[in-house]
């Protein structure tokens, strides 16, 4: 077999560059069409404002997730799913890339196609951050980076001044990776937890610090940002996480590790435990440096959020980075088998696959015709698609061109829509609304509520204004139906006005219902 062609489907050879080519233009292919067609979802739009109201770090996130929408859409020139999106499908397609060659180094040329197989495969990476746009995009590309230059560079027997630049810049990826998300210090925790249990060598070497001064550097904007706004990204993050005065949760664990099994492809979740069993045999002793370090990568994160999910509700792509080090442990493994069992290893990868495109395609279709959860007609009109979480992506686009008839109906020319505010009452479906009714009629959208229901709106509140003559208009979804009555302190009269009625496949599926707030009692500013 030669080292620059795999014969693993049967007679077909592939080299590497066409490989490559191949399934990263087919896997990019599948996935522009849910990419164009299905709209955003309550997190993506909300990460939208990111880059339309850009800052140095923002309530709940850094700010790389905005600068990455920002960059691809040309700072929002083209401002419509697809290209807000279109950092998502480009980025996840650099990581196949980048993991096919890093597992290329440590493992082998074999092991390097299964690894770009099993993360396709995977809906946390191939789809949940690499056709979605979140936080987690920008975070694994730069996690991979990181890993690129940190992983050969730490676990080589006679470091050299070539491995300690690389031990540097892995300390800027990394900080960069916390640009993205929080969590990403996990890398360097995984790294200090190796040194001090395998190689202690490197407590002794300047690089070492000089990439945590890196990192530490890089975090200045999120620092900076939270310095002038008391801390609140953290105080917000750990409530989220804190345990103290917290029953245990049984339900709320059970629920984590399926969220896992289910985000990261049940197939795959098989091939990881089956990994980990094949390592624990061999015993500690026996372990590479490189099976050590990966180790320390993945399990204390994925241990430390099953911790909280006893007594948190804790959402499983939390972990989602830390299996980044599953796939290329069983990249390695799988490669060591596939010469005794190679059509096992291809079914398997194969199967994976399958299950990972069907998912997408099933999704597609329920988004779009709600095969399940078919409207009940005895449901209560204000209650209407609370069960189907899939009507998040739906529909916001007929309301928008039916908000748009309703104004012109009450008699608002669209050359004066810039005098029409829209109120909502909590972040999502806030955002949905800003992006698909309020921002392409040029009206102005407010969230009235806590800083835990307005999350960055609390400071986009500040630069939209309510003025003496603004029509007002408050809009509230059936999925997260709030009255406003709790607005009854700032208006004098609450009219209700109108009710969208959102249809898919012929068929009412959700309500938008509006009121007119009516004698403003606080004219000019914002909440």
């Amino acid at each position: 077999m030669s080292i620059n062609r795999l014969e693993i489907f049967g007679n077909l050879k592939l080299t590497e560059k066409k490989f490559l080519f191949f399934i990263v233009f087919i896997n990019l292919l599948l996935k522009a069409l849910p990419a164009s067609l299905v709209e955003l979802g309550n997190d993506e739009v909300y990460y939208w404002t990111y880059a339309l109201f850009p800052d140095w770090s923002h309530f709940d996130h850094p700010p790389m997730v905005g600068l990455a929408i920002q960059l691809f859409s040309l700072n929002l020139t083209l401002n419509s799913g697809f290209f807000i999106r279109l950092a998502a499908l480009l980025l996840s397609s650099a990581n196949i890339i980048l993991l096919f060659n890093l597992v290329k180094k440590l493992y082998s040329i074999q092991a390097a196609y299964i690894s770009s197989l099993l993360f396709i495969a995977s809906v946390y990476f191939n789809v949940i951050c690499g056709l979605f746009i979140l936080p987690d995009t920008p975070q694994m590309f730069f996690v991979l980076l990181a890993l690129v230059y940190g992983l050969p560079a730490l676990t080589t027997v006679n470091p050299t001044r070539k491995d300690s630049l690389k031990i540097i810049l892995f300390g800027l990826f990394t900080g960069l990776a916390f640009l993205s998300k929080y969590h990403s210090l996990f890398l360097w925790f995984g790294f200090g937890l190796y040194i001090l249990w395998n190689d202690r060598r490197w407590l002794k070497r300047r690089s070492l610090y000089f990439s945590i001064l890196v990192t530490l550097l890089m975090m200045i904007p999120v620092i900076y940002w939270n310095i002038n706004n008391n801390f609140v990204s953290f105080t917000f993050h750990g409530s989220r996480i804190g345990l103290f005065n917290s029953p245990l949760r049984p339900d709320l664990f059970l629920q984590f590790i399926l969220g896992q099994v289910l985000y990261q492809n049940p197939v795959l979740f098989v091939i990881y435990l089956l990994t980990l069993f094949s390592l624990f045999k061999k015993g500690r002793n026996v372990l590479t440096g490189i099976e050590k370090l990966l180790l320390c990568l993945s399990l204390p994160l994925i241990l430390i959020f099953t911790l909280v999910s006893l007594f948190k509700d804790t959402l499983p792509h939390w972990t989602g980075p830390a299996y980044i080090g599953m796939i290329i442990l069983s990249s390695g493994w799988l490669g060591g088998k596939l010469s005794s069992y190679r059509r096992t290893v291809i079914n398997t990868l194969l199967g994976a696959n399958a299950v990972l495109f069907l998912i997408l395609l099933l999704g597609f279709i329920q988004v779009n015709y709600g095969i399940l959860y078919p409207p009940n007609k005895n449901e209560e009109a204000n209650q209407l698609g609370t069960k189907d979480v899939t009507l998040d992506m739906f529909g916001w686009h007929q309301a928008g061109l039916k908000f748009q008839q309703f104004l012109l109906k009450e008699g608002i020319e669209q050359k004066d829509f810039n005098k029409v505010k829209i109120i909502s009452n909590n972040w999502f479906p806030a955002a949905n609304i800003d992006f698909y009714i309020a921002h392409p009629l040029k009206i102005d959208l407010l969230v009235y509520g806590t800083l835990a229901q307005t999350h960055k709106y609390f400071w986009i509140n500040k630069t939209r204004k309510i003025s003496a003559g603004d029509k007002i208009y408050y809009m509230t979804s059936s999925q997260y139906f709030n009255e406003p009555e709790k607005l009854s302190s700032k208006f004098g009269q609450i009219v209700a006005k109108d009710t969208l009625r959102i249809r898919r496949n012929g068929k009412t599926v959700k309500n938008l219902f509006i009121y007119q707030m009516m004698d403003p009692r606080a004219i000019a500013g914002s909440f």
